[in-house]
């Protein structure tokens, strides 16, 4: 590690994504109909949002949600995603790495639940912040997002980093 921040990103990143817990896990998308003309008004409609999002008559429907704001052209430009179930099938781990291009490049994409079992999400979150953070990276832009973006050194590393991270034990 070059310095200070990167430890804090490596450590703040997941803390955000997990809500505190540094269990990996699966994306959870409960929004509200609210939320999501609010957050995801370019990428999902407001009919659907409506349709979709948690009211106080009904649940949130997380996998459509999931499929239309990281589906579409703008899943498949952005995140890789070629089928229309792609938004729901990629979002898994520490720092919940979205898109089945991010999945490739991490080295899970023919086995996606990897990513949530925390050998496999410490090294892809490792492997990712290494990349994300680095001086040439920084410099570029002011603005990191955790996930293994560019992130080959998580797939390539991923077989030698997995034995060294110590396993929680699963309740």
């Amino acid at each position: 590690m070059a310095d200070q921040r990167h430890v804090a990103y490596i450590l703040a990143a997941p803390m955000t994504e997990t809500g505190g817990s540094f269990i990996p896990g699966v994306e959870g998308l409960s929004c509200s109909t609210a939320a999501l003309k609010s957050k995801f008004s370019i990428r999902i409609s407001v009919a659907d949002a409506d349709r979709y999002g948690r009211t106080a008559e009904h649940a949130a429907n997380q996998p459509e949600i999931a499929n239309r704001t990281y589906g579409g052209d703008w899943g498949r430009i952005h995140l890789g995603n070629t089928a229309s179930t792609d938004g729901w099938t990629w979002g898994r781990g520490l720092c919940q790495i979205t898109g089945r291009a991010n999945y490739a490049k991490s080295g899970v994409v023919s086995d996606p639940d990897r990513a949530a079992r925390l050998p496999t999400a410490a090294a892809i979150m490792g492997g990712a912040c290494w990349m994300d953070c680095s001086p040439a990276r920084r410099s570029a832009t002011s603005s990191h997002r955790a996930g293994p973006t560019g992130s080959t050194l998580a797939a390539s590393s991923m077989a030698s980093i997995e034995p060294m991270i110590l396993h929680a034990p699963v309740a």
